[in-house]
């Protein structure tokens, strides 16, 4: 049989992490890729993936070793390391409601600080530029941590009161809190919001994942496209997104088990093309 001049080398390295999309199924079973997500916006640092065949031992009562030795199990593990949050990718893998831009509830919380002046008294709060909603969801706190108390009307604020007027936009205080700062928290109804909803009665989300990344000889001679192919994985453990600090370089982690594969298909296909040289 002639040699194939295609023939893939044996000595690769993976130069680049390469990017990741996971396709959901639909209730048929058939791969929806009209509503796959893709990594290729974000940063992805790392991609690794494991294999075991779990076995079983045939004791031999007559010898120190094992007469024979099954496959009991065969399971695996994909680890997507990422670099930067996309709120999609969490709703995706969570099986969460995921609204871009168009969440029907545009509720959002805010803080606002602020030090009363002897001239308004307080602030107005124009339309567009996040307005309260209502006083019922305004909470105001002075540098002590002392609660105002909520007034029914603008005239005669005592010391420790406020009063919002929820057409207007107007946030009033007392003349004897001139100069104090306070810490206005409230909620206002935003535009374009996007939100990831997670659902009361979860359900294990099972999708497809296609890894597409690259190879290289260790000359870097020639160059390879590579693909990986799971065919049904799901998440595996907590979902955690990066964690809220002054360092944005934390990253999270993503890890997903490999699934019995459909009906004829193979757990995961590993995939070579050679790239013609120019």
């Amino acid at each position: 049989m002639a040699r194939s001049t295609n023939a893939t080398r044996k000595d690769l390295v993976f130069p680049v992490a390469g990017h990741f999309m996971l396709v959901p199924y639909t209730a048929a079973g058939v791969p929806n890729f009209n509503k796959a997500y893709s990594s290729a916006h974000g940063i992805v640092q790392t991609i690794s993936r494991d294999n075991a065949l779990n076995t079983l031992d045939l004791a031999d009562g007559n010898s120190p070793y094992p007469a024979a030795t099954y496959v009991q199990t065969q399971s695996g593990t994909v680890t997507y390391t990422l670099g930067t949050y996309d709120p999609e990718l969490e709703a995706f893998v969570a099986g969460a409601d995921w609204s871009n831009g168009d969440a029907a509830d545009t509720e959002m919380w805010t803080i606002y600080p602020l030090t009363i002046d002897s001239v308004n008294k307080g602030v107005t709060f124009e339309e567009g530029s996040a307005k309260p909603i209502s006083a019922e969801k305004m909470v105001v706190r002075d540098g002590f941590g002392n609660i105002f108390e909520l007034a029914e009307s603008a005239d005669s604020l005592t010391t420790g009161q406020f009063h919002y007027d929820s057409s207007t936009g107007k946030l009033t205080f007392a003349v004897a809190d001139v100069n104090v700062t306070v810490y206005v928290l409230y909620a206002y109804n935003g535009t374009g919001v996007s939100s990831v909803a997670y659902k009361e009665n979860p359900k294990i989300t099972a999708f497809m994942a296609i890894i597409i990344g690259s190879t290289k000889d260790k000359d870097e001679a020639s160059e390879q496209k590579v693909n990986v192919i799971v065919d049904r994985c799901s998440v595996s453990g907590s979902i955690t997104p990066p964690t809220s600090s002054n360092d944005p370089t934390q990253g999270w982690t993503l890890t997903t088990n490999i699934l019995k594969p459909r009906a004829g298909r193979s757990p995961i296909t590993v995939k070579f093309e050679p790239v013609a040289e120019e």
